[in-house]
């Protein structure tokens, strides 16, 4: 969805992906989480706190009642806004390649803050990140990162709670090192391989391995989005202004996204990281 204000030659019908799709491409936030959309300023969650219980019952006897646990875990996103100038003679061309030009550039621009934010503990002004969640499944992955165990433990760890790894995540460093983890020591087959049916391009234990050079250092979450969301409200909007610049022939390009996260269930996330030296 896009909202489209301004010079209709550089915002044409049809053109709404324009700044959007670039961003969901290249956010890896929005690539492992559920993506909802907020037609309000606050998207409420609902979120059972106490499971109801079952028991073995006799024949004709009475079945013991027991009351469901429910709660609301409330996203409300915040503005996160891009500008930009670019020439007229740039406006001009209506072609796409030149209108995609603006929409790679801004469209990576406000995937970069996403999902430093999105990473990240408390932004000024914007969403908290995972670094701020609490009561996750903390695993130990000893001083280096040289086998799979710590990885078998966290999807078990997911799996008892009712959970699964659905994505990893973790930086460009600790991705080298899983990268040159071999099957066997006398072997030099890795234990990550390429896997292009998968949006990240490689797979660890069965699941899609992400690099962000926005992941703390020495951390691997496992992620599982149908408990992990990015909530957008109203989509995106476009605008364009020619008065700001009017004497250096140039037109202002906005990009103003509502986004918000959600982390309703934190038993749902797996941190993997280091001892301490």
């Amino acid at each position: 969805m896009m909202n489209r204000t301004g010079n209709p030659g550089i915002l044409p019908e049809g053109y709404g992906p324009l700044v959007l799709d670039p961003a969901r491409k290249a956010s890896v936030a929005m690539q492992i989480a559920t993506q909802l959309s907020a037609s309000t300023s606050s998207l409420h969650i609902p979120r059972v706190t106490e499971d109801t219980t079952a028991s073995w019952t006799a024949e004709a006897a009475t079945i013991s009642d027991d009351d469901l646990a429910t709660d609301e875990y409330v996203v409300t996103p915040s503005k996160l806004a891009a500008l930009t100038y670019v020439s007229n003679e740039l406006v001009a061309d209506s072609s796409p390649a030149a209108l995609q030009l603006i929409g790679d550039s801004m469209g990576a621009a406000i995937a970069s803050k996403l999902d430093a934010a999105f990473f990240g503990n408390t932004v000024t002004n914007g969403p908290s990140g995972l670094e701020s969640v609490t009561g996750f499944a903390a695993v130990d992955a000893g001083t280096a990162f040289d086998s799979m165990d710590a990885f078998v433990d966290a999807q078990v760890d997911l799996e008892s709670a009712g959970a699964r790894v659905t994505a990893w995540v973790t930086t460009p460093a600790v991705a080298k090192t899983l990268l040159k983890v071999k099957q066997g020591d006398s072997s030099n087959v890795p234990l990550i391989t390429p896997d292009v049916s998968v949006a990240s391009g490689r797979t660890l234990l069965g699941v899609p391995l992400f690099v962000s050079p926005y992941v703390a250092a020495d951390t691997v979450y496992g992620i599982d989005a149908s408990s992990t969301f990015v909530v957008i409200r109203e989509g995106m909007t476009l605008s364009t202004s020619t008065d700001e610049r009017f004497s250096s022939d140039q037109t202002s390009v906005r990009a103003i996204l509502r986004v918000g996260f959600g982390f309703p269930r934190p038993s749902a996330i797996a941190k993997i990281t280091l001892s301490e030296a």
